[in-house]
């Protein structure tokens, strides 16, 4: 259970894959001003390798008390993958 009123969820969402062996994982979350930097790290499986036909969006979530984000106030969540680059930019209200 999240309490909202203290605590925030960061969410990573892969998408929707029409095989196994995708993954998505938050590794490092810090802040640097008004900006948050969210790396994550994403698993694909080797081109030609064996995986299951089956349809799956790969997510990961993890909670962050709001307290930790100082100053708050209206910061840029920038989310980029293993190789620096940016996947997603979304502005939010703390």
């Amino acid at each position: 259970e999240v309490d909202f009123s203290r605590s925030l969820v960061i969410a990573a969402m892969l998408g929707p894959r029409d095989t196994g062996g995708y993954a998505i994982s938050i590794t490092h979350v810090y802040q640097e001003g008004p900006s948050v930097r969210v790396e994550l790290e994403l698993v694909e499986p080797e081109p030609g390798s064996m995986a299951a036909l089956v349809l799956t969006s790969p997510y990961h979530l993890v909670t962050a008390e709001r307290d930790a984000f100082q100053p708050g106030g209206s910061l840029l969540f920038t989310f980029v993958d293993q190789h620096d680059n940016t996947l997603s930019e979304e502005r939010v209200d703390i």
